[in-house]
């Protein structure tokens, strides 16, 4: 089995409610959603949902849309929340562009890094298809990098924000988030 899929400027909103099964948002959406897949495996793989033979790629984009709130971020929110109270409240128009390749049953992730308004965040790491474990790591930083204000913060405090690496372990239904670099003794 080979298949090639593109989908370009396509509401994120609406793509949000199919895969949750809610009902489409009543103003059309927000974010737009770009996606390149590429898939080959046998068949037999993809009928047993089983993808340790499969290969390909994986390209995604989200622009201006609800990042934080698609459900594997939402404990990630709580967090840093914590840091910055009442940061939640301006994560709602980020981008998120994410690139990976799969290759015998993990998805080797290069590249997931979002721009928000409060937080930028460069990750990397991999998911394994058998058991859908994941190990990545994500370094957040104050502010957007993609602004001149963002930038300045970001080379001023980069030794500190090395702290604010963040590891994410368990499953992608259940992620364990915890400090990448200091033990906190609890997961």
């Amino acid at each position: 089995f080979s298949a090639a899929a593109a989908a370009r400027d396509v509401s994120w909103d609406r793509v949000h409610a199919f895969a949750s099964g809610g009902p489409d948002p009543a103003d059309g959406g927000d974010g737009l959603l770009e996606a390149d897949v590429v898939l080959e495996a046998p068949s037999d793989d993809l009928f047993d949902g089983d993808f340790r033979t499969a290969s390909g790629s994986i390209s995604i984009a989200l622009h201006q849309s609800q990042v934080f709130r698609i459900p594997f971020f939402t404990d990630l929110v709580g967090i840093l929340g914590a840091v910055v109270p009442g940061v939640d409240l301006l994560m709602d128009r980020d981008s998120l562009d994410l690139r990976a390749k799969l290759a015998s049953g993990v998805l080797d992730i290069s590249r997931l890094d979002i721009e928000g308004t409060a937080f930028s965040i460069a990750g990397r790491g991999r998911a394994w298809t058998g058991d859908g474990s994941i190990d990545l790591t994500l370094d957040v930083h104050l502010l957007n990098r993609g602004t001149w204000l963002g930038a300045g913060v970001y080379w001023l405090v980069t030794p500190i924000s090395k702290i604010f690496a963040i590891r994410a372990s368990g499953t992608f239904d259940d992620p364990q988030w915890s400090s990448a670099r200091l033990s906190s003794g609890r997961k």
